[in-house]
């Protein structure tokens, strides 16, 4: 299994990458993130996208700490941003 992780989960591209990674036989969804400022930051993924509302995922802040971490541990990093 590929450990996963996922910064910009909070919208709707992020939501479905959430879906497609929790789905997806060789992955596992370690984490999914936001930006340390954002007003989703620690609220469920549920709470946001009710296709999503089956999955346990919280909507962790992410920043330089953490992100070291990533970089660590993760085998995959996807990221979906706004902009």
């Amino acid at each position: 299994m590929h450990k996963v992780s996922i910064i910009g989960a909070s919208g709707y591209t992020g939501a479905q990458l959430v879906q497609l990674i929790h789905q997806h036989p060789d992955f596992v969804l370690s984490g999914t993130y936001v930006s340390e400022n954002s007003a989703d930051a620690n609220k469920p993924i549920s709470a946001l996208h009710g296709n999503v509302a089956h999955l346990p995922y919280l909507l962790t802040p992410v920043n330089d700490n953490v992100l070291n971490e990533l970089a660590q541990e993760m085998d995959f990093g996807f990221f979906s941003d706004s902009s």
